[in-house]
């Protein structure tokens, strides 16, 4: 989360054209302090927390992207305690309630990320499939992704070559700025 955060039960951090409303949750700490890995580490670096919102059934994250860009946006859950856990997560549309992806996730006890390119105002709704609660420990905010109009972030890769031959080495040319 380069541009902003949330790390359940520690701190938030929202970028400026980012409004988040969580709904539905409760907050429950597995682990105030510990060094496992799956457990996000503190904003400061200083330690590791393994805190989750859950919902027996399901919960609702509104997420209001303002600036007119798409951002990339993630989110982290764990299943803390190796239970079988299942989840839904959904993301639609807050304007049209249109449905924009359906993910699963289950065997996740080493913690998952998910990722999406968004824009406007969405609404991620995470329901247990089974093996408990429906839990998400972290949101995160990164830069758009850049376009092709944005020339400098560009890299052009080509090979003067038509026919590459595995185990064979090439010649390639890069070029940056499009």
């Amino acid at each position: 989360g380069s541009q902003g955060y949330n790390i359940v039960g520690d701190a938030a951090s929202y970028p400026s054209y980012a409004t988040v409303t969580a709904s539905g949750q409760s907050n429950f700490t597995w682990a105030a302090s510990t060094t496992d890995p799956r457990a996000l580490e503190n904003p400061g670096g200083t330690g590791r927390l393994a805190d989750t919102w859950y919902s027996t059934t399901s919960f609702s994250v509104n997420v209001n992207l303002t600036d007119g860009h798409t951002h990339d946006v993630a989110l982290y859950a764990v299943d803390w305690y190796d239970s079988g856990r299942s989840e839904q997560i959904q993301i639609t549309s807050a304007a049209t309630g249109a449905i924009l992806d359906t993910q699963t996730l289950s065997n996740f006890s080493g913690g998952a990320y998910l990722q999406w390119q968004l824009s406007g105002n969405v609404v991620i709704t995470v329901k247990s499939l089974g093996g408990g609660s429906a839990v998400v420990s972290g949101l995160f905010f990164n830069p758009p992704a850049p376009t092709r109009s944005d020339a400098s972030d560009v890299l052009s890769i080509s090979s003067p070559s038509t026919t590459e031959v595995a185990g064979t080495p090439q010649s390639f040319t890069v070029t940056a700025g499009g």
